[in-house]
């Protein structure tokens, strides 16, 4: 699984950065790239998230070096592409991010999670800055 800006096709990278930039001076929220490009292992295990067994998920986490979820974890889905060339991720031109606490040392998974006190939902406010740069969100 990479992590790196440099995956990323460079018209994306740049939209990016520009929702990192956005996010911290228009909400005093700080994004990190989770995700950039996957290949067919990684994707075939994120498919298999939510859709089998939890022994089966693990078992392809594991040949596509993730490390192993729980249960709990296993119970949603979060891809609808099987493989890397059904999704933007296998291209370079998807990325998933997650919000950084203030000092940056913390991700951030909770909906409704509100690190800027502003009470908003920081999810929200982050994902309303995707189409100002050209993303799609979700």
């Amino acid at each position: 699984m990479s992590r790196a800006l440099t995956d990323l096709h460079p018209k994306v990278a740049a939209k990016y950065i520009k929702l990192k930039d956005l996010a911290l001076s228009r909400f005093n929220l700080r994004i990190t790239l989770i995700n950039t490009l996957r290949s067919d292992l990684e994707q075939a295990a994120y498919y298999a998230q939510g859709r089998q067994t939890l022994v089966e998920v693990n078992r392809l986490r594991a040949l596509a070096s993730l490390p192993p979820i729980s249960e709990k974890e296993n119970k949603g889905t979060i891809t609808n592409a099987r493989d890397a060339s059904r999704s933007w991720h296998g291209f370079g031109l998807a990325f998933d991010i997650a919000i950084t606490s203030p000092d940056g040392k913390q991700i951030i998974w909770t909906p409704k999670s509100d690190w800027n006190t502003d009470g908003k939902d920081d999810w929200a406010q982050v994902g309303s800055l995707a189409d100002e740069v050209g993303l799609e969100w979700g």
